[in-house]
Order: structure tokens, then sequence, then C-alpha cells
């Protein structure tokens, strides 16, 4: 993955590769707050 902001793929690296039980959140909703600036530091 690779997004023109180094510290955001980081991040993703390091949440997709952590030891996290992925299956918890079969069927869940989340709601992701204050990420209005992640949109735009995505498409440039």
């Amino acid at each position: 993955m690779m997004y023109p902001n180094k510290i955001i793929d980081e991040d993703l690296q390091s949440i997709i590769s952590s030891d996290i039980n992925w299956t918890e959140f079969e069927d869940k909703t989340i709601l992701f707050t204050g990420c209005q600036w992640f949109s735009s530091s995505i498409h440039g």
C-alpha cells in the first residue's frame, strides 16, 4: 500500500499487520471520527 502521505501509509501498515482478532469486527459497524483530513491527504 502506498499513499502519498508516508505517515498514513506507516499507520495503516501497522494496523493491518497488528495481532488483532479481526473476526471480532465481523457484522459490526465502526464509526471513525476526526478523519476529515484523511480524504484530502489521500487524493492529494
